[in-house]
């Protein structure tokens, strides 16, 4: 079985043994023999996050799926040396596949991302970019998200990254051969007949995967149906990331819109009902975005266009839907 298969079948598998469950907390379930002693992926589940600093504590139900290889334990002595004085976080696992976290909405939005690479995060705690998009999402109602991103291996600083992945081309390839693999379904899911059937979840993808690595996330999707959103746009209108700093500038939407730079899925995939709600709040959001202080004239092109190209094909696809 080719190895994107097993990591799709290692995850699906976990998901499935809590709806049996009753959907219990991730930390209740139990896994079948083969999935615990599995060796080469570990099923962690998130914890909760104890009160400290006048905060309550906060409660969470999911899981994440790393590596069972560790900096300690690795074979890859070009890659321990690398990470020989790094801070990755409270657990030392190479590699995470994939970040899954219910939140307390009861909406059915789901919202997978795409990031750049994995950092910080583990199952004891969050880093900054997970408490952004959780914060982005419940904002916007959304009851559960997963995170998927073009590279697995987990490094903090993104201008040392190109080393780690000079040291780690076939778990990429593998990885991202699964990426592609898992975004189908959901893109399958989001059209404009199954968006009227009230038992299915609305799913969309969140590109966020930033300004750098842009052009290697295109040429990976370009041959793939597959519909983006993103929450912001950055100075060269690549997909904002959830990180602190981008988080905080400007040029980002209250409400998630389709990303129409990576194109493939406007002859093939259809809007649905959700992208136009969404355009027409977030052209009353810009209103606002073009007076703030500080945001630069080639920001306010950029975002415009994109703006203006997706209202043109929206109006004219839900003028002929009307017709």
């Amino acid at each position: 079985m080719a190895e994107e298969n097993v990591l799709l079948g290692f995850i699906n598998r976990i998901k499935d043994i809590a709806k049996q469950s009753n959907d219990t907390n991730y930390r209740d379930i139990k896994l079948t023999a083969d999935l615990k002693n599995n060796e080469k992926y570990l099923f962690k589940p998130l914890e909760d996050i104890p009160a400290k600093k006048g905060k309550e504590e906060e409660n969470r139900n999911g899981f994440l799926v790393y590596s069972q290889e560790t900096i300690k334990n690795t074979k890859n002595t070009e890659l321990k040396n690398l990470f020989k004085n790094v801070n990755i976080g409270n657990e030392d696992n190479i590699f995470r596949y994939y970040y899954y976290e219910k939140l307390n909405s009861i909406s059915n939005l789901h919202a997978t991302i795409i990031m750049m690479n994995p950092a910080f995060a583990d199952s004891k705690e969050p880093d900054d970019t997970i408490k952004n998009i959780k914060a982005y999402l419940i904002n916007n109602r959304f009851s559960s998200f997963d995170i998927v991103n073009l590279y697995p291996v987990r490094m903090p600083k993104s201008a040392k990254l190109k080393l780690y992945l000079d040291k780690t081309k076939d778990e990429t390839k593998a990885y991202q051969a699964f990426v592609k693999s898992y975004l189908k379904p959901d893109c399958e899911k989001d059209t404009p007949e199954n968006s009227k059937q009230g038992d299915k979840d609305e799913n969309i993808i969140i590109a966020a995967w930033g300004s750098e690595y842009h052009k290697k996330a295109e040429k990976m999707f370009k041959d793939e149906n597959i519909k983006f959103y993103c929450y912001g746009l950055t100075k060269d209108a690549s997909p904002k990331h959830f990180g602190k700093q981008s988080f905080c500038n400007f040029n980002k939407f209250l409400h998630p819109i389709p990303y129409i730079k990576v194109s493939n899925w406007l002859e093939k995939l259809k809007p649905v009902d959700f992208d136009k709600k969404m355009l027409d709040k977030t052209k009353n959001d810009c209103a606002l975005l073009w007076t703030t202080k500080g945001i630069e004239e080639e920001n306010i092109i950029n975002l415009t266009a994109n703006l203006e190209d997706l209202k043109d094909f929206l109006d004219s696809y839900y003028t002929d839907l009307d017709a």
